[in-house]
């Protein structure tokens, strides 16, 4: 769930993998680890980060 709902709500908001990353205090690589699914278990910090730049709710990414 996690992969599917940031790769959308990033796309809805127009941001690269490196704007965000920029934003969030994480590597594009790593956003694309998440939204490819290699990395299905990611830091809460980074989460919690990327939730905040995207003005969304961690539940509205992880569910």
């Amino acid at each position: 769930m996690l992969a599917e709902n940031l790769k959308r709500i990033r796309a809805e908001q127009r941001y690269n993998r490196v704007q965000l990353g920029k934003l969030a205090g994480c590597t594009a690589t790593t956003i694309q680890m998440i939204e490819n699914g290699k990395n299905d278990n990611p830091r809460i910090k980074t989460i919690m980060s990327l939730a905040k730049v995207l003005k969304v709710s961690v539940n509205t990414l992880i569910k």
